[in-house]
């Protein structure tokens, strides 16, 4: 009788467990410290949102979510909720760990009031109209782990302030009208990751200590001005995914270290001043399913290693003043959807092979 009487009290205490509502941190009211900004951001915005009342609780407002004593640790609102300029106020946000207010329109400067909140390690403004240059006081943010201020208005350097921040592992600084060199300091971001400054107005070299990104799968730097040569150390990146160094004003020759590369699946090279020939050893990427090494300078023929490239996909190699034939091994190529060889100097007939790529949709 007494075990029956456990197994009994068991079951209620389990059902009353079942039954009993969740209790979120997002079902308490505002922070009274949150008012102001509350208030600031729709006149700034000119809009009004859901929820968005001093007063109100965390759980209704739009985008917004809360910790425990009602201060706001998350923003995210995108696809045109936001206009206008980003108000001062924002500062009060001190618990503040993710900022998301993608494919808006905010205007006006990044201003330092974004860069007392010590707390953010996410901060995404993409695809604004967000201008001016991007203050030093970022430095400040030191637990920042993703950074993307990329496809705005933005100008001026990319200041080497952003070295500060450690603990980075995303860097989007692409689109914008950033202009100078790519410094140097770069190198110290040894959390890095994905580094995309592509679309820009950068000048100089690529410099040798962004080989210290060890951590590094995406490197973007195209669309720039760049110069000088691909160095060995950065094709020796041993965890890269992604090259892109398209349309810059690179010179020199492939180097063979990219060969090495057994993650690469993407190595975008076209539109430079290179020279040389292709590497058949590119084959030992395995992997590669994008290659584009257009409208260079290169010579000799189309190496037949690269019909080992079975997870190739895309093939670029337009205007390259290549000369022999299309080689038979192509043949193997049975993932290719898209193959450009336009404007060389290739000879000898179209070969049959060709209609045997059943994936491939663009020749």
């Amino acid at each position: 009788m007494a075990r029956e009487r456990r197994v009994q009290r068991a079951l209620a205490l389990l059902v009353a467990v079942l039954v009993t509502p969740a209790i979120t941190v997002n079902a308490v009211p505002f922070n009274a410290t949150q008012a102001t900004f509350l208030s600031d951001w729709q006149k700034a915005w000119r809009t009004t949102l859901p929820g968005w009342t001093p007063g109100g609780e965390c759980s209704s407002a739009v985008g917004v979510s809360c910790d425990a004593s009602g201060m706001i640790t998350k923003i995210a609102l995108s696809m045109g909720d936001v206009r206008g300029s980003i108000p001062h106020s924002i500062s009060s946000l001190t618990a503040l760990m993710s900022l998301v207010l993608i494919y808006n329109s905010l205007t006006g400067p990044i201003h330092d009031s974004i860069f007392l909140l010590t707390q953010l390690t996410y901060l995404d403004l993409y695809k604004n109209q967000l201008s001016g240059p991007i203050p030093a006081g970022i430095s400040n943010l030191a637990k920042l782990k993703s950074l993307y201020l990329n496809r705005n208005d933005i100008n001026g350097s990319v200041p080497t302030a952003i070295a500060s921040l450690t603990n980075l592992q995303d860097l989007s600084l692409a689109g914008n009208q950033l202009s100078g060199s790519i410094p140097a300091a770069i190198g110290n971001l040894k959390n890095l990751e994905r580094l995309y400054l592509g679309g820009n107005h950068l000048t100089g070299s690529i410099p040798a200590a962004i080989s210290n990104l060890t951590r590094l799968m995406a490197l973007d730097l195209a669309g720039n001005q760049l110069i000088g040569t691909i160095s060995a150390e950065i094709a020796s990146l041993p965890n890269l995914h992604q090259l892109s160094l398209q349309d810059n004003q690179l010179t020199g020759s492939i180097p063979a270290e990219i060969c090495n590369l057994q993650y690469m699946k993407l190595l975008s090279l076209g539109g430079n001043q290179i020279t040389g020939s292709i590497p058949a050893a590119l084959q030992n990427i395995s992997y590669l399913a994008h290659l584009d090494l257009g409208y260079n300078q290169l010579s000799g023929s189309i190496p037949t290693a690269i019909g080992n490239l079975q997870y190739l996909t895309y093939l670029f190699l337009e205007s390259c003043q290549l000369s022999g034939t299309i080689p038979d091994p192509l043949s193997s190529l049975t993932s290719l959807q898209f193959m450009d060889l336009a404007r060389n100097n290739l000879m000898g007939p179209i070969p049959t092979f060709v209609s045997k790529l059943t994936r491939l949709m663009l020749l």
